[in-house]
């Protein structure tokens, strides 16, 4: 009897144990599955996050294209300019047809020239009724008897010629005039007796003239070159570049 009751005994502590451990197996696997289930569920919100961001950047990105595209003013076509032939791009082809050309000592260290029997005339007199052989920017020049280099006068300028260069150039009784440093202006009005018609302190220069006319161009020239406080004189000629034909 006393045996029997323990091998009873011993299988309900056995079947108890069983039970424990099946139990418990069960839930670590629920655990498991909970866990899983959590992390499936964690990734996937944060892909659903991140897929979310990436398509606000790119639509934000479109639209600030966009606007940025439809803010900016459309393109417009710029039109060529028309190249015209060399014989319509200039009013005045120069002429040297029986041109005479006089050496001077105004212009002994250059190599400009007097154009012998050629006048300046202003162009906004307009259009001469003299043959045209030539212009510059401010003049027309014409088959007329020349200037006096001699007795200058300011509305009769003297026309030249560069051989080298090719071009004409009018002779306008101006000198640009440096003076040393230190040196005041009142060398070329008081002491000279030179009108200055404008200046630039600044780099000592400035663009005098005789107060008279007619003056001689060369002894006016001669005055300025010679005295100890000018540095430097330059006879201003107005010239034009012609095209080669």
């Amino acid at each position: 009897m006393a045996r029997r009751l323990s091998i009873v005994i011993l299988l309900i502590v056995l079947g108890g144990a069983a039970l424990y451990f099946w139990n418990k197996g069960a839930s670590s696997s629920v655990m498991t599955a909970n866990t899983d289930a959590s992390s499936i569920s964690s990734s996937t919100k944060d892909n659903e996050s991140t897929s979310t961001a990436t398509v606000a950047v790119e639509s934000a990105e479109k639209t600030q294209t966009t606007e940025i595209a439809s803010n900016q003013e459309p393109a417009q076509m710029v039109p060529r300019k028309l190249r015209l032939p060399k014989s319509e791009s200039g009013k005045v082809k120069l002429n040297l047809q029986n041109a005479e050309f006089v050496d001077s000592r105004i212009f002994e260290e250059t190599d400009w020239k007097i154009w012998k029997n050629v006048r300046a005339i202003p162009k906004v007199a307009g259009e001469p009724p003299q043959e045209i052989v030539g212009d510059t920017s401010a003049y027309y020049l014409v088959k007329d008897e020349g200037a006096d280099p001699n007795a200058f006068v300011a509305a009769n300028p003297v026309v030249v010629y560069d051989p080298r260069l090719g071009i004409p150039g009018i002779v306008t009784g101006r000198f640009s005039v440096v003076l040393k440093s230190g040196i005041s202006t009142d060398l070329l009005t008081q002491n000279l007796g030179l009108k200055i018609l404008s200046g630039f302190p600044d780099i000592r220069t400035y663009f005098v003239t005789s107060p008279t006319e007619p003056f001689d161009l060369k002894e006016l020239q001669d005055v300025l070159n010679s005295d100890p406080g000018i540095e430097s004189v330059e006879m201003e000629i107005l010239r034009k570049r012609y095209e080669k034909n």
